[in-house]
C-alpha cells in the first residue's frame, strides 16, 4: 500500500467510526495505516487543508444538522449522539459551523452547511519542477540544543519549532557554531525532527566530531543512510512549508520512493555567505 492507499484507507477509517471518539483517536487513526501520529496528522493537514480534530468535528456537525432536519430525535438526544455532553456545548459548536442554531433549523428546516468527505484523487498540476537527488550521508554527530514538542498538533508544532530555533539563535548561535567540524555540511546548521513513543523531538545544532558534550549543550547521532535531498526554493519558513506540500501532493504520489515517517533533517547553509536550504528525508530500506 502506498502512502495515498495509506491516508485514504484512513480517511475511510475516520468515516466508519465517526461516533465513537475511543477509534479515532489521533494514535489509532495512525496506527491503521502503520504511521507515526505525528507523520499522520502532519500529511492529513497538508493534504486535506484541515486539522484531523476540525475534520472529525466538521464531519459530525454537517451529519447532526441532517438529523435535525430528517428525524425526531431531540437536540440533547443528537448532541450526545455525537459527541457533546450537553445541549448547550452542541449548540455553540453547531451556531460556529452553520451559522444558525439547532432550534433554527428545526423549526425552519433550512440554513444548513454541508461538510463532505474526502476523497484523494491525483490531480495534474502543470508539470512543475521539484529539484531533488538521492543522497548518502555518513554519521551525523549533531551538537546544539534540542526540546520535546508533545503535542501532536500541526499548528501549533509549525509555530513553537521556529520559536524554538529562534531561541537557540538567539542565545547561542556562535557557541553552537565553535563545534562544527569540516565536511559537507560546515557551512551549515542542522535541524532533526524525530520520534520517541510518540513524542515528537526537535534537535538543532551543527555537525560535530565530538565524542561528548557536557550540559547544557546535547549530542544526538544521526546513523548513516540513504536520503532524498529536496532543495528549497524559497530560503524561509514559508518556502518549507510550501516545499513540505508539494512533495506529500506532487512529489509522492507519482514516486516509487518509500520514506520513513518519523524523522526529517532539515540543513540551512546560512554560514559563510551562503543563503541555501534542503529538506532531507529517509529512504525505507527495501526488505523484499
Amino acid at each position: 500500500m502506498n502512502w495515498l492507499e495509506s491516508l485514504q484507507t484512513a480517511i475511510d477509517y475516520i468515516e466508519e467510526h465517526l461516533l465513537e471518539d475511543e477509534l479515532i483517536t489521533g494514535e489509532n487513526v495512525s496506527n491503521q495505516v502503520f504511521s507515526s501520529e505525528y507523520n499522520f496528522r502532519t500529511v492529513f493537514r497538508v493534504i486535506t487543508g484541515y486539522a484531523l480534530g476540525e475534520y472529525i468535528r466538521n464531519r459530525r456537525l454537517s451529519l447532526a444538522g441532517e438529523e435535525l432536519i430528517n428525524t425526531k430525535a431531540t437536540v440533547l438526544d443528537i448532541a450526545v449522539k455525537y459527541g457533546y455532553d450537553t445541549a448547550e456545548s452542541f449548540t455553540k459548536a453547531f451556531i460556529r459551523f452553520h451559522g444558525v442554531s439547532p432550534s433554527y433549523v428545526r423549526k425552519n428546516r433550512q440554513g444548513l452547511k454541508t461538510f463532505t468527505r474526502v476523497i484523494l484523487k491525483i490531480q495534474a498540476v502543470g508539470g512543475s519542477v521539484l529539484d531533488y537527488s538521492v543522497e548518502q550521508t555518513k554519521e551525523i554527530r549533531l551538537v546544539g540544543y534540542q526540546k520535546a514538542f508533545p503535542n501532536n498538533d500541526f499548528e501549533e508544532n509549525n509555530q513553537r519549532i521556529p520559536e524554538f530555533i529562534q531561541q537557540c539563535c538567539d542565545s547561542d548561535f556562535d557557541g553552537i557554531c565553535e563545534f562544527a567540524a569540516g565536511g559537507e555540511f560546515a557551512d551549515a546548521v542542522l535541524g532533526y525532527r524525530y520520534d520517541i513513543e510518540g513524542t515528537l523531538w526537535y534537535a538543532f545544532g551543527v555537525d560535530s566530531k565530538l565524542e561528548e558534550i557536557a550540559e547544557p549543550y546535547i549530542l544526538k547521532e544521526i546513523p548513516a543512510k540513504k536520503w532524498l535531498k529536496f532543495r528549497c526554493d524559497t530560503p524561509s519558513k514559508e518556502g518549507m512549508q510550501k516545499l513540505w506540500y508539494r512533495i506529500y501532493s506532487e512529489f509522492l504520489p507519482c514516486s516509487s520512493y518509500r520514506i520513513m515517517d518519523n524523522e526529517t533533517l532539515e540543513v540551512s547553509f546560512c554560514r559563510n555567505g551562503k543563503n541555501e536550504r534542503y529538506l532531507y528525508m529517509p529512504i525505507k530500506e527495501d526488505k523484499s
